[in-house]
């Protein structure tokens, strides 16, 4: 069997398996009932976008944030290898054979993220001709960057394998690559690109196909790849918790040395103390707090001045919904069955944990639909 056949057998499973996931999810029926209309309808909708554009997007928003959202998309995804755990045993021994299927692999990734890019093109092209006056030319060079920009932030993604440099590099990548775009000449930038694209794509097939030190990467890049539906489909689950799993040892940032907050010792204390501390170590708590205010922000800006302070209102009971939520399931923790807790502070308790995780998020926005309605 060749790399070429290999690779093919190994898509071709692929395509299965996920087809097997969304059918385990969407029967015959729901899918004949939404891909029908769906095709049906997106013409005429895409149609009606170009016409009325306007009811789509404002010329307000500067170009920037179509760019940056343009430029969010563009970092999804990974560079396929379709290597198998074992492929440690037989095929990484044949070096020939590994290799053609890495290079119909690393094409095959490229050609989906080029289409990705075009397809993002397609969706965002009448704002871009019609709000914002671009040119078939621009349009064109803009394209080239986009395509560049994601296959450098691929291969960043590929080769970086120390968090660190992942948190200073994808920012400063992302971050440059905006302002290069919006202040430099198209013409000069996507000469630019074209270069990049080449020097990129000479580096994968000269260094990084023919190595085989990122082997185990790639078998994490395929697994993550592999149940990208499967998570997205839990993640959509109502019936199903989505637990984060931190297997960090030692709190990077909050109370890394794990000091007292209050002087005074007491129970009540003591309970609060250790709530809040579980509350702030939980990214995924701390990332629905964020994503909350955030979200709850952006309601405000676009809702009219009237609305403004309904969603301020409908955004205090909200958090303290949730709180509340999170307060009770956090005293069920298997933690309190070991080291129980006097049930009557859970109520002193709550009223407190409140006011030092809500009251926060609370003033914050509140300011924030102040200085929205003064404006």
């Amino acid at each position: 069997m060749s790399g070429r056949q290999l690779f093919r057998k190994r898509l071709i499973q692929e395509w299965k398996f996920q087809w097997g996931v969304l059918r385990s999810v969407f029967d015959w029926t729901i899918i004949l009932y939404m891909a029908i209309p769906a095709m049906i309808l997106i013409p005429f909708l895409y149609a009606d976008v170009w016409k009325n554009i306007h009811l789509y997007w404002s010329e307000e928003f500067p170009f920037s944030i179509l760019l940056l959202l343009v430029l969010l998309l563009s970092t999804r995804g990974n560079f396929r290898t379709y290597v198998r755990e074992a492929d440690l045993l037989y095929v990484i021994q044949r070096k020939k054979l590994f290799y053609q299927l890495k290079l119909h692999s690393f094409l095959f990734s490229v050609f989906q993220l080029v289409a990705g890019v075009a397809l993002i093109f397609i969706v965002i092209l009448p704002i871009v001709i019609r709000i914002y006056q671009f040119s078939p030319m621009e349009v064109l060079l803009l394209f080239l960057e986009i395509c560049a920009f994601r296959l450098l932030f691929l291969t960043l993604k590929k080769i970086m394998n120390r968090a660190l440099y992942k948190w200073i590099f994808f920012p400063l990548t992302f971050i440059v690559t905006a302002r290069v775009i919006l202040y430099t000449d198209s013409v000069i930038l996507g000469v630019l690109s074209i270069v990049i694209i080449f020097i990129i794509v000479m580096f994968h097939l000269t260094k990084i196909i023919k190595t085989n030190r990122l082997f185990y990467k790639e078998i994490e890049i395929e697994h993550a790849e592999r149940i990208r539906y499967i998570k997205l489909i839990l993640n959509f689950s109502m019936e199903v918790e989505k637990e984060i799993t931190d297997q960090r040892k030692k709190p990077v940032v909050l109370f890394r040395k794990s000091r007292r907050i209050f002087k005074k010792r007491n129970s009540e204390n003591g309970l609060l103390e250790l709530l809040i501390k579980a509350f702030l170590r939980n990214k995924s708590h701390l990332i629905l707090y964020c994503q909350f205010v955030i979200v709850t922000m952006y309601a405000i800006t676009v809702s009219p001045v009237v609305l403004k302070w309904i969603v301020f209102l409908c955004s205090c009971f909200a958090v303290n919904d949730w709180l509340k939520a999170l307060y009770t399931k956090m005293l069920d923790n298997s933690f309190f069955a070991v080291v129980p807790f006097e049930q009557e502070l859970t109520n002193v308790v709550w009223f407190r944990f409140k006011r030092w995780i809500a009251l926060p998020a609370v003033i914050f926005i509140g300011v924030f639909t102040l200085i929205m309605t003064l404006i």
